[in-house]
């Protein structure tokens, strides 16, 4: 209210100013008035002068024709001397008249401009006023909307809140009856296994019971089961050394399964000290009843020279019977020898066929087996496609080295498109197997950014973990990582470390950067005739650079003696490997 009252009392000053301005015009104009009739009678007055004048001339003349010339002169000179009076105060009163007009004109400018500042105040306090009146407007119906807004948001709120409330305690009701539900059916399935158990350890008890009253009257299936039930804790407590007791009772009685049992227990150490030879002697009986596990365990003994002397041919007949019964293992077994001719000729089909059928039963060493022999055929273009199925075949079973083959194929593109992702994916599988060579093309992906977000440090990890295992191009790459500090701290000192490791492996790469070392003194003391035995190494594995530094000691005799011819050799190699330094050198002998 204070607001609007001062407005009113604003715009009732802006009125009277108005009514003043209004006054001070009406004044100018009454003195434009005075000053056009003080203008009438200045004219009036010359007009008078002026015919008062021509009197004076004229009685001079009527006077003249009676005085003589001599008074006619004085009164023309006194008539002009009067005029020129006139004339002076005419001029004065022009004057005066003009500046009364400038000053007249001046004040009705300034009467204007204050009535145009009046005018345009009165109008800026009314747009101002009008603006005021608007904001007033605008705030109290913007207050009324926030407030009208701020009612229903509060209104939801408290609607979606009664809603929550009640779909929550619905939700609780649910899950407290599911759970009570549950915990029912937990205690009646918890009731129904702890009668079945009890149940069966009863009949379990009753059986043993039944099979121990059999054994001991010399019948030797009871006494088989017995073993069992006594090896493996079923309605008895697990005690192996009984179990082979009884299966050496059954087995001496001649029946098969209890020989495979027993031959087990001594080739495992199982309630009996281990013995390979004894074992074997078991498992040939059950061999020749025709168990194909024994058949096969019976073939690798053969095989390595596991409690009877090594013979690949004898290997072969035993894996051939189990084979031929449907055993995967057995299969996969021959179809190596068939592959690399042991202990039977070589034959690529027949491997091929042994291999195909270990595989289709869900061997993953077959799967393994088939991929390197289609990559190696005649006519790879026609069998990458499937060595690489049956790589995945493998690797889908847990298999490291066909898990890093396929992360090879799809680095290389080898069958398949270059996916850089996909083969990541397939050497992280690899190398937490704890795979060299996947460790080391992981590292590399890292390293260059490829299939995974580039992480110097997490390349850095990989290649540590395959330089352990002694893999030499990681080891190169470790001491490369070190003598630049990407991924690690520079350390001169441990990138000569891991070089040397690598050079010695026979990599030219690390033996350059080793006799590099040894020439320039970084990390290790200057040595020029150390960093030649390393150079030399590395030149002739075919490293250009190595080939110049080579050809500079001969050339300087710098640690080897000087040897011109020698220098011009190593040069014309490196030239020829590409070496600009070398070509150049070259150009200016």
């Amino acid at each position: 209210m204070r607001e609007i009252i001062a407005e009113y009392e604003t715009l009732n000053s802006a009125i009277k100013r108005a009514a003043a301005v209004r006054a001070a015009a009406e004044r100018a104009a009454a003195v434009r008035a005075t000053a056009e009739k003080v203008a009438a009678m200045r004219a009036a007055a010359e007009k008078a002068a002026a015919e008062k004048a021509a009197a004076v001339r004229a009685a001079a003349r009527w006077a003249a024709a009676e005085k003589d010339a001599a008074e006619m002169v004085a009164v023309e000179r006194a008539a002009a001397e009067k005029a020129a009076a006139v004339r002076a105060a005419a001029e004065r009163v022009a004057a005066e008249k003009a500046a009364a007009e400038r000053a007249v004109a001046e004040r009705a400018a300034a009467e204007r401009a204050a009535a145009e500042r009046a005018a345009a105040e009165k109008a800026a306090a009314e747009r101002a006023a009008a603006e005021r009146a608007a904001a007033v407007r605008a705030a109290a119906e913007r207050a009324v909307a926030e407030r009208a807004a701020a009612v229903r948001a509060a209104a939801e709120r408290a609607a979606e809140e009664r809603a929550a409330a009640k779909r929550a305690a619905a939700e609780r009701a649910a899950t407290e009856k599911a759970a009570a539900v549950r915990a029912a059916a937990d205690k009646a399935a918890a009731d129904k296994a702890a009668a079945e158990r009890a149940a069966a350890e009863k009949a379990a008890a009753k059986r043993v019971a039944a099979e121990k009253a059999a054994a001991d009257k010399g019948h030797a299936e009871a006494r088989y089961n017995l073993g069992n039930a006594y090896f493996f804790g079923d309605g008895v407590a697990e005690d192996k050394a009984e179990a082979v007791k009884w299966f050496r009772l059954a087995a001496e009685q001649g029946y098969a399964k209890a020989w495979l049992s027993l031959g087990y227990a001594f080739y495992l150490g199982d309630g009996v000290e281990e013995n390979k030879a004894e074992a074997l002697k078991w498992l040939r009986l059950a061999a020749e009843q025709g168990y194909a596990n024994a058949q096969c365990d019976l073939g690798n003994a053969y095989y390595f020279g596991i409690g009877v002397e090594e013979n690949k041919f004898e290997a072969v007949k035993w894996y051939s019977m189990a084979a031929v019964q449907g055993f995967p293992e057995a299969q996969y077994k021959l179809g190596k020898a068939y592959r690399f001719g042991d202990g039977v000729a070589e034959d690529e089909a027949e491997a091929k066929k042994w291999l195909r059928l270990a595989a289709w039963l869900g061997d993953a060493n077959a799967h393994d087996a088939l991929g390197p022999i289609h990559s190696s055929s005649d006519r790879p273009e026609n069998n990458q496609f499937e060595a690489l199925e049956w790589y995945r075949l493998a690797a889908e079973q847990g298999l490291a080295y066909p898990r890093y083959k396929l992360g090879e194929a799809y680095w290389f593109g080898n069958g398949v498109a270059i996916d850089y992702a996909e083969a990541v994916k397939w050497f992280l599988l690899a190398a937490e197997q704890g795979h060299d060579k996947a460790r080391f093309y992981l590292g590399c992906a890292y390293d260059e950014g490829k299939g995974v977000a580039q992480d110097k440090a997490e390349a850095v990890k990989w290649f540590l973990l395959a330089a352990e295992q002694g893999h030499d191009k990681a080891r190169f790459y470790l001491g490369r990582a070190y003598d630049e500090g990407n991924g690690v701290a520079q350390d001169k000192a441990e990138a000569d470390k891991w070089y040397r490791l690598a050079a010695e492996q026979g990599l030219a790469d690390p033996q350059y950067k080793l006799g590099e070392a040894y020439w320039f003194g970084k990390g290790v003391a200057q040595d020029k005739a150390e960093s030649v035995k390393w150079l030399r190494l590395a030149a002739e594995g075919g490293h250009a650079k190595a080939q110049f530094y080579l050809g500079n000691a001969y050339d300087n005799g710098i640690g080897v003696e000087q040897n011109k011819a020698e220098a011009g050799k190593w040069y014309r190699r490196s030239a020829d490997n590409g070496d600009k330094d070398a070509q150049s050198k070259l150009l200016r002998a």
